[in-house]
């Protein structure tokens, strides 16, 4: 019975910390005007922080500033405003993630060689998906050619082009990613020695020792508490699967 009082009051005191940041933002004139807008108007302060990351909560993380400021930051970014940006290894990947990698493709659809660089990546409204030509950057061959001389006739486009292949991951082995390219499936053969490349509107990989460059407000003489309206974060270690999303920090 005892025992079962100690391990109760561990749970709470491990829990303490996380109640206590979480109240201290909804309880905060700031937080419960954006809740009620009749509520009258709080001063705010635009300013900009670098810092590492100490702690993260939902919807909130705790930042030591590059200056020596300590900050307890309320994540009020919209997902265009955010970048969360670093590497990862290819067990990162898995099935409902978006990738980019370039490749020439055989008639199986399949890669005609092993690709190791790939970058995971989240779609934004103009974001192109599917298979794009890319364009050779080769020398144009009449480029100082006298314009009024007789013209040569233009080379026959190439048969087997480079395509930029961007779509949603569907099925992943150890040697090949499915790809679904905008209703092209691609078979992307997986290279011995790859690696991954984030371009990610995400905050939920967010960990302890990334750095963090925001903007944002602060209650003007307030300082210690912000709301970050625009994100850049970097991951200060490659993610791997056993890492993922271990830290969940969604966005408002």
């Amino acid at each position: 019975m005892a025992a079962r009082k100690v391990v109760k009051s561990l749970k709470s005191a491990a829990l303490a910390p996380t109640f206590f940041i979480v109240a201290v933002f909804a309880s905060h004139p700031a937080t419960i005007q954006g809740q009620n807008p009749k509520q009258p108007q709080v001063p705010k302060t635009d300013f900009r922080c670098t810092g590492t990351v100490k702690d993260v909560r939902p919807g909130l993380f705790q930042l030591a500033g590059d200056d020596g400021e300590q900050w307890l930051v309320q994540i009020a970014a919209q997902p265009k405003d955010i970048v969360y940006s670093g590497s990862a290894d290819m067990t990162f990947l898995r099935p409902g993630m978006f990738v980019r990698i370039s490749s020439k493709l055989n008639r199986r659809g399949q890669t005609d060689e092993k690709i190791g660089n790939w970058t995971a990546f989240t779609p934004k409204p103009d974001t192109k998906l599917g298979l794009i030509t890319e364009q050779t950057r080769s020398t144009d061959p009449n480029l100082f050619i006298d314009s009024k001389a007789e013209k040569r006739p233009k080379p026959k486009p190439s048969l087997d082009p480079t395509y930029e292949i961007a779509g949603r991951i569907t099925k992943v082995t150890r040697t090949e990613i499915t790809i679904d390219a905008a209703g092209t499936q691609v078979r992307a053969q997986v290279a011995d020695k790859s690696s991954v490349t984030l371009d990610l509107a995400d905050l939920s990989y967010l960990r302890p020792g990334d750095k963090v460059e925001f903007s944002g407000w602060h209650v003007t003489g307030e300082k210690g508490r912000g709301w970050a309206t625009k994100i850049t974060a970097t991951a200060a270690e490659p993610l791997a699967d056993s890492a993922a999303k271990k830290s969940k920090a969604p966005q408002k």
